[in-house]
C-alpha cells in the first residue's frame, strides 16, 4: 500500500525536495529559523 501526502497524488518518493520541504514540519521549522541563525552569523 502506498501513501500519499495531503493534496497531492504522487507517494513521497516521487515528489521533489521542494515539494517535499514544504509539507514536512521540518521544512518548515528550517524556513522559520534560518533567518534568526543569519542574522546571529553575521552580528
Amino acid at each position: 500500500m502506498l501513501f500519499c501526502a495531503a493534496g497531492h497524488e504522487l507517494t513521497s518518493a516521487e515528489l521533489t525536495r521542494e515539494e517535499k520541504d514544504a509539507i514536512s514540519h521540518r521544512g518548515k521549522a528550517m524556513a522559520e529559523i534560518a533567518p534568526v541563525v543569519a542574522a546571529a552569523l553575521d552580528s
